[in-house]
């Protein structure tokens, strides 16, 4: 479910990027823009969310972390045992800063932007992928019941996003620059 994809910041009733991948009974959350929280809320219950997948540290791609946090937190006070693991980079350093407070509410894990990485995301076997982008961001593909999906987040082109996105059923792309000819 695309619950936005506007950047920097989101027309009116509209939201950044945020997007709900659903496979095999497990839900991620990959990206978390401003706005995006709430269309979260109005497609799913809350607590069905398995993992959330952070991209990039843009505020288009994270600033509404800081409400699903409290949404954490309320739902502990309310005797709920609520811990979300969040997989995001931590460069740059003084936006992850922010992010390492989240560790009440969220089971933060590093993921690596240099080149490709294999993880387990929620049960789901997962490549990240380095994109072009001023700042370090990671890309998302998911292989699950015989599907892939594949997402770029912001990226300029890269030749290796041709075969990612071409083996694809569903590729979620953004790319910046304007293709070779």
């Amino acid at each position: 479910d695309r619950l936005g994809c506007w950047a920097p910041y989101p027309a009116p009733n509209q939201a950044c990027s945020g997007y709900l991948l659903e496979a095999a009974g497990k839900r991620i959350l990959i990206d978390l823009g401003h706005g995006a929280f709430g269309k979260l809320g109005a497609i799913c219950d809350l607590r069905q969310v398995s993992a959330v997948f952070i991209s990039h540290l843009h505020p288009d791609h994270c600033a509404d972390l800081c409400c699903l946090r409290h949404w954490v937190l309320g739902a502990r006070r309310q005797g709920e045992k609520v811990c979300l693991p969040l997989y995001t980079p931590c460069e740059p350093e003084d936006k992850f800063q922010v992010l390492a407070d989240f560790g009440d509410a969220f089971d933060i894990h590093i993921i690596g932007t240099e080149s490709l990485s294999t993880l387990d995301i929620a049960g789901m076997k997962c490549e990240i992928f380095r994109t072009v982008h001023p700042v370090p961001t990671c890309g998302l593909s998911v292989e699950e019941e015989g599907k892939k999906f594949v997402y770029t987040s912001d990226t300029a082109w890269k030749d290796t996003l041709v075969d990612f996105c071409s083996r694809s059923d569903l590729p979620v792309s953004y790319t910046h620059l304007t293709l070779p000819t």
